[in-house]
C-alpha cells in the first residue's frame, strides 16, 4: 500500500484501536479500508483527507470536543456546505454538533432540532443502519427543513459493533450535489470516528454514573447526620428531664449539707460533711455534662480568647499523662462568643479520649487556626492523635449518646460535647480522610459582638431582705428558706406563679414588700417563673427576681436580663452561692 495509506491506517489503530467490527467482524483493517473506499476515483488524495481527519481525534479529550471536531474537520476536508451530527439519545436523535449555517460559531447550535428515530431522512437512517443519498429533497416526503435550505440531503449512520450511536448528515444548496467519492468519504470519516464518540460516550457514562454515586453518598451521610441529630436530640430531651428532678434532689441535699456545715464545729463531722460535698459535685458534674447535652444546657456566654483557653484545657488535662501535646494555634484569633465552662469540657473530653486510645503514650496534634471555609468569620480546631484510630464500622456512631467501647466509659463525653459545640453555632465532626490515628475538628463562628453580661463585683456588708420564693417541690422549697433564714433573711414559700403574685401584691399593698423573689422556672401543670416575673414586671417595673432552676428549654439562665430577671441559680447551689447572688442584685 502506498505511505499515505499506511498512515491513515495506523491512525485508525490509534484513535479507534480497530478490531474491524465497524464494518465486517471477520475483515482486516486493509480490507474494511479498501471496502470504504470502492469507486474513489484519486484514492491518494482521499487517504490524505482521512489521515488529517483521524489524526485531528488524537488531540482530544472530551465528547463535545470530539463531535465538534469531527464536523468542523468532515465538513472542511470533504469541502460541504453543511454537516450536523446528530447523537442517539433516549429522547431521540439529538443535534449535538454542526458546521455551516447552524453553527454559531461559539460550539453553539442555533435551533437544535430532536428526530424520533424512524422519522424523516436522519431518522430512517438512523433505523435501519443503511446510508441515505435523498439527490431530490423537494420529492423526498420524509425531508425536515431546517436553517439549511438544501437541495440534497446525505446522511449516514455512524455504527459501532452493529449499533448506531449516532448519524452524520449534510445539505447541499444543489440537486445531486454529491458525488459517489463524497459518499464514500463521508462514510469513511464516520467509520473512523464512531469508535471515538463510543468512547467518549462511555467516559460521559462513567462520569455521570460517578456524580450521581457520589450524590448518592451525599445524601446517606445528610440523611445519617439528621437521623443522628434527631436521637441525640430525642434523649437530650429525656437527659434533661432527668437532670431536672435529680437537681431538685441535690438542691435539698446540698443545701442541707451546707447549713449542717455553718452549724458545726466537729472536726470529725467536717471530714465527713466534706466527703458528702465532694460527691454531690461528682453528682452535679454528671447532671450538667446531661443538662449540656440536652437542649436545655443553653452556653451563659462571654466573649474570650479560644486560643489561650485551648492552650489552658489541654495543658491541664494532660497533667500527669505521658503523652506529648504538639501546639499549632495561629496568632491573632478571631474572638469566641461562648461558655468557656462548657467549652473546656469539649476540650478535656476530647483529650481524655485520645490519651485512653493511646494507652497513656504518644503524641496529639493541636491546631486552630481562622477557618478558611466559615462565613462569617470562625474558628477551625483540629485535635489528632498518633493512636489506632477508629474503625470504619463505628465511625457513624461515635456521637451517640451511651455508645462507649470502653469498659468504664458512661458514653457520653462525644455527645456532650457534640452538644455543646452545637449549641454554640458550631460543627464537632470526626476526619474520616485521617488514616493515622483519630483527628476530630471543631468549626465555631466568631463573636460578632460583645458576648453575655458580666457579673458585678459588690463590697460584702450586711444585707436583711425579705424573700419571695417560688418552688412547687416541698423538700428544696424547705431548704432554700432555712439556707435564707440561716443569711438572716426573712422568707415566705408559695408553690405557684398565681400564689407568687398574689402573695407579692399582698405584701406590697398591706406590709413590708418583698425585696427579692426567687423563682423556679419549670412548674409542671401551673405558672412557672417565667410568666410570673412577666406579669409582676407589669405591676411593678422595679421588681428584683433571681431564676432558679435545675433544667429549662428557654434560654433565661443564658440571658436572665432579658427575660425581666437581674440574677441566675443554677440547681443544685451551695450556701455560699445563694449568698453570693443575692448579695450582687441587692448590693447593685
Amino acid at each position: 500500500m502506498q505511505p499515505v495509506s499506511l498512515m491513515l491506517l495506523q491512525c485508525v489503530h490509534l484513535v479507534v484501536g480497530y478490531d474491524g467490527s465497524a464494518m465486517d467482524p471477520s475483515s482486516t483493517p486493509e480490507s474494511a479500508l479498501q471496502h470504504l473506499l470502492e469507486g474513489v476515483d484519486d484514492r491518494g488524495e482521499a487517504l490524505q483527507v482521512l489521515s488529517a481527519f483521524a489524526i485531528s481525534l488524537l488531540r482530544l479529550n472530551t465528547l463535545e470536543e470530539v463531535l465538534w471536531d469531527i464536523v468542523e474537520n468532515a465538513g472542511r476536508l470533504l469541502g460541504f456546505e453543511d454537516c450536523v451530527l446528530y447523537l442517539r439519545e433516549p429522547q431521540g436523535l439529538v443535534q449535538c454538533a454542526a458546521y455551516g449555517v447552524k453553527d454559531a460559531g461559539r460550539h453553539e447550535i442555533l435551533t437544535p432540532i430532536v428526530v424520533a428515530v424512524g422519522d424523516g431522512i436522519v431518522g430512517t437512517v438512523a433505523a435501519s443502519g443503511e446510508i441515505s443519498y435523498v439527490r431530490d429533497v423537494s420529492a423526498h416526503p420524509k425531508y425536515i427543513p431546517d436553517q439549511f435550505s438544501g437541495r440534497s440531503e446525505l446522511a449516514v449512520p455512524i455504527r459501532y459493533e452493529g449499533t448506531v450511536v449516532g448519524v452524520l448528515d449534510s445539505e447541499c444548496s444543489r440537486v445531486d450535489g454529491f458525488s459517489d467519492t463524497d459518499q464514500a468519504l463521508f462514510a469513511a470519516v464516520a467509520a473512523i470516528a464512531a469508535p471515538r464518540i463510543v468512547a467518549g460516550l462511555a467516559h460521559r457514562e462513567r462520569r455521570l454514573a460517578e456524580r450521581a454515586l457520589a450524590d448518592a453518598e451525599e445524601r446517606n451521610r445528610q440523611s445519617e447526620e439528621r437521623h443522628r441529630a434527631q436521637r441525640i436530640e430525642s434523649l437530650g430531651v429525656l437527659a434533661g428531664g432527668i437532670a431536672h428532678d435529680f437537681n431538685n434532689l441535690l438542691t435539698a441535699i446540698m443545701g442541707n449539707l451546707s447549713l449542717v456545715r455553718s452549724r458545726c464545729d466537729d472536726g470529725e463531722s467536717d471530714e465527713m460533711l466534706d466527703e458528702a460535698e465532694r460527691a454531690c459535685e461528682r453528682a452535679r458534674s454528671l447532671t450538667k455534662q446531661l443538662l449540656t447535652f440536652s437542649s436545655g444546657g443553653m452556653p451563659v456566654r462571654k466573649t474570650g480568647d479560644m486560643g489561650e483557653l485551648l492552650l489552658d484545657s489541654v495543658n491541664f488535662a494532660l497533667r500527669g499523662a505521658g503523652v506529648t501535646a504538639e501546639f499549632e494555634v495561629a496568632a491573632n484569633l478571631p474572638r469566641v462568643s461562648m461558655d468557656s465552662g462548657q467549652i473546656a469540657q469539649v476540650f478535656h473530653n476530647l483529650i481524655l479520649n485520645a490519651v485512653q486510645a493511646m494507652s497513656d503514650t504518644g503524641e496529639i496534634r493541636i491546631s486552630a487556626r481562622t477557618d478558611p471555609c466559615a462565613v462569617p468569620m470562625g474558628i477551625e480546631i483540629r485535635i489528632h492523635d498518633s493512636g489506632p484510630g477508629i474503625p470504619t464500622s463505628i465511625r457513624g456512631r461515635v456521637f451517640e449518646p451511651y455508645f462507649t467501647t470502653k469498659r468504664s466509659g458512661s458514653g457520653l463525653g462525644l455527645a456532650t460535647s457534640f452538644s455543646i459545640i452545637r449549641s454554640h453555632g458550631g460543627v464537632l465532626e470526626l476526619d474520616s480522610l485521617v488514616e493515622n490515628g483519630a483527628c476530630f475538628v471543631i468549626r465555631i463562628p466568631a463573636a460578632p459582638a460583645p458576648g453575655a453580661e458580666s457579673d458585678l463585683e459588690v463590697p460584702r456588708h450586711e444585707i436583711c431582705a425579705r424573700v419571695l420564693v417560688l418552688d412547687d417541690e416541698p423538700a428544696v422549697g424547705a431548704v432554700i428558706c432555712r439556707m435564707l433564714e440561716t443569711l438572716g433573711h426573712t422568707v415566705d414559700l408559695v408553690e405557684d406563679g398565681a400564689a407568687c403574685i398574689a402573695s407579692y401584691i399582698d405584701a406590697r399593698n398591706k406590709t413590708r414588700p418583698f425585696d427579692l423573689v426567687i423563682m423556679d422556672l419549670t412548674i409542671p401543670g401551673k405558672m412557672g417563673g417565667r410568666e410570673a416575673i412577666r406579669r409582676l414586671l407589669a405591676l411593678d417595673a422595679h421588681v428584683q427576681a433571681i431564676a432558679a432552676s435545675g433544667y429549662s428549654e428557654d434560654p433565661v439562665l443564658a440571658h436572665p436580663q432579658r427575660f425581666g430577671f437581674v440574677g441566675r441559680l443554677q440547681k443544685p447551689f451551695q450556701l455560699r452561692e445563694l449568698d453570693e447572688q443575692i448579695r450582687r442584685v441587692l448590693g447593685s
